[in-house]
């Protein structure tokens, strides 16, 4: 395996980003994401972070206590996400 940086594109989808059978967001699991991501770049590497957690972040703000399984529900949470920020 070579051992030269190089440029890594890393996807945190809403599976990774909350907490396992909630819609919390994780935020332990967001430290150590973010400690993996500094020993790839203290390695050399450009590490490109791409998060597809909308839903996740917009289920909280919208009062679920789990992931809907409606694609309008779903649509919405991502949209509420959107606004708060």
């Amino acid at each position: 395996m070579s051992t030269s940086p190089r440029r890594l594109v890393i996807k945190f989808g809403s599976g990774i980003l909350t907490r396992p059978g909630t819609a919390a967001l994780d935020e332990a699991q967001f430290a150590n994401l973010c400690q993996a991501i500094a020993i790839l770049r203290q390695q050399g590497h450009e590490v490109i972070v791409v998060s597809s957690g909308a839903v996740a972040a917009g289920l909280q703000p919208l009062g679920f206590a789990k992931r809907p399984e409606s694609t309008s529900l779903l649509q919405a949470s991502a949209h509420a996400h959107t606004s708060v920020w």
